[in-house]
């Protein structure tokens, strides 16, 4: 699973996740079918411990856009793990 977030001042997630996407779809012998990208467009660059509301949104974002894509996160991230 690979996550970029659209409002990160840290350093450009999403540019960075696009070219990681392509190359590994390029070399990957499923052709990405499996591999997982999420982007969360208003989100910045930290991810907190499950289910913490964001105390501050140093990294770009907006501390309710943070707390959201936080939660989807944890949510996508456990669900990954319990396939396995």
């Amino acid at each position: 699973m690979y996550y970029g977030r659209g409002k990160d001042t840290m350093w450009n997630s999403v540019g960075a996740l696009k070219i990681i996407k392509k190359r590994l779809c390029d070399i990957s012998p499923i052709n990405g079918s499996e591999l997982k990208f999420h982007i969360y467009d208003e989100a910045g660059h930290n991810f907190y411990t499950p289910f913490i509301f964001p105390v501050d949104n140093t990294y770009g974002g907006k501390r309710l856009s943070n707390f959201k894509a936080n939660e989807q996160f944890w949510k996508d991230l456990v669900r990954f793990l319990n396939k396995k």
